[in-house]
């Protein structure tokens, strides 16, 4: 990537002992992976610091990467000085020491597939590696839990909301009398795929006191 011959590289690949995702249930998000900073099964591959100094000023630093030599290994490159996050979901196999467990997704016209997607929040001038496939893949951007849970309620918008595990056709009830403000209901699309989560069907209430609330992933 235009390394400068003159210095060397000041990062190195970390490895310390970090917890699993905070309030999420990973049951109900099969094949998704969430990576907030470090995650335990990136210990085989490792997080790796580096400096934007190290390189030459013309190169360009992708957001994912996959390493030309075999085994390719798939990265997230945060060349930054902010925390980004990133949402990425891959329909082929993808491994780290085993072959990541799949989830599905389903889009508008009734196709389902399956696929893995990785949740990463990465640190300034950082680089994750998720896994290793067995060839060159086709990549495309992506994206039950509490509080501030780490699978998508940790922003600002979001992160007050929570999701209920329930069967489909589980009656949904106002939290308070008001009126209906808004209806969404044309989506048919469900599973994994970070694009879903842009596709919802919600139904928002204006309360009698003038606060809104929003019920969404309703079918």
């Amino acid at each position: 990537m235009g390394k400068k011959s003159q210095r060397q590289r000041s990062g190195r690949k970390t490895k310390t002992q970090v917890q699993g995702p905070h309030n999420f249930v990973p049951e109900t998000g099969i094949g998704c992976y969430i990576v907030h900073f470090d995650a335990p099964w990136l210990l085989v591959l490792g997080v790796e610091p580096f400096d934007t100094d190290d390189y030459e000023d013309d190169v360009t630093f992708p957001d994912i990467a996959i390493s030309a030599e075999a085994p390719h290994t798939l990265s997230i490159i945060n060349a930054s000085d902010h925390t980004r996050t990133f949402y990425v979901t891959m329909f082929h196999d993808v491994f780290d020491g085993q072959k990541f467990a799949k989830g599905t997704t389903t889009d508008e016209e009734g196709v389902t597939r399956e696929c893995i997607t990785f949740v990463v929040v990465a640190r300034a001038c950082t680089m994750l590696h998720l896994g290793m496939l067995g060839e060159d893949e086709d990549l495309q951007e992506v994206h039950a839990q509490g509080i501030e849970g780490s699978f998508t309620h940790f922003f600002a918008e979001s992160c007050y909301a929570v999701d209920f595990r329930c069967p489909v056709g589980t009656p949904i009830l106002a939290i308070g009398s008001g009126k209906v403000a808004e209806v969404r209901q044309s989506h048919t699309v469900t599973g994994i795929h970070i694009n879903n989560l842009f596709m919802w069907n919600s139904v928002m209430l204006e309360l009698d006191d003038g606060a809104f609330v929003e019920y969404v992933h309703i079918k």
